[in-house]
């Protein structure tokens, strides 16, 4: 890691298709990782998410079918589900307004605490569509921030969207928790015999992908 850039990092990941399910990515490693994406950006600060560490090898197992017999989710050293809320409540609310005037050392009937209830309250005023894309888009930061630090870590993971969700939310008992899937994301080492490690990165060229305006 010593002199490695974060580019040079992220010219070292790919969507790593086959795990080594021997080598074990090692704890402090792994709580480096979640603490990097539990900094991850929101909007208003709000972590209108959960992540999932699927450690029991029979879920795991339950899952692989309803992850169109991807191996990864068996092979994997930890297998991560990222979830967005269902609703936002108002004693989610209530709870991120109290942590925040307490962390930050204000009064929580402060008129500007009460100012900033009331806007984490608006999100309830959008359209029902509108709120679930917006939670989601935020569980997709979340997922940029985890590929980025998996990258700095040397720790290989495979973002997967081919999932039937509906039936991981079954599985991982999510309606009961408040929680419904968006994404899963195994990690692990990449296996010797994984082909793809050696392809270069297909990219375009910086100059037509950035605009100075």
């Amino acid at each position: 890691m010593e002199n490695r850039t974060i580019v040079d990092a992220l010219q070292w990941r790919y969507a790593c298709k086959k795990f080594d399910p021997g080598k074990i990515i090692p704890e402090d490693t792994f709580q480096r990782i979640l603490q990097a994406l539990n900094l991850t950006p929101t909007s208003m600060g709000m972590q209108l998410m959960k992540f999932l560490v699927v450690q029991n090898t029979e879920v795991r197992k339950a899952l692989v079918p309803h992850a169109y017999n991807q191996h990864q989710i068996t092979d994997c050293s930890h297998l991560l589900v990222l979830c967005r809320e269902s609703h936002v409540t108002q004693d989610f609310i209530d709870e991120y307004v109290n942590r925040s005037a307490r962390i930050r050392n204000q009064d929580v009937n402060s008129s500007k605490i009460k100012g900033f209830k009331k806007m984490l309250e608006s999100a309830n005023l959008m359209s029902e569509n509108d709120r679930v894309k917006w939670m989601s888009s935020q569980v997709y930061i979340a997922l940029g921030v985890l590929l980025t630090a998996c990258a700095v870590e040397q720790v290989d993971a495979c973002p997967m969207e081919g999932f039937v969700p509906q039936e991981f939310d079954r599985i991982l008992k999510l309606r009961e928790k408040g929680l419904k899937s968006i994404v899963v994301v195994p990690l692990g080492y990449r296996h010797e015999e994984d082909p793809y490690q050696h392809l270069p990165k297909v990219r375009r060229e910086l100059d037509t992908i950035v605009e100075y305006i």
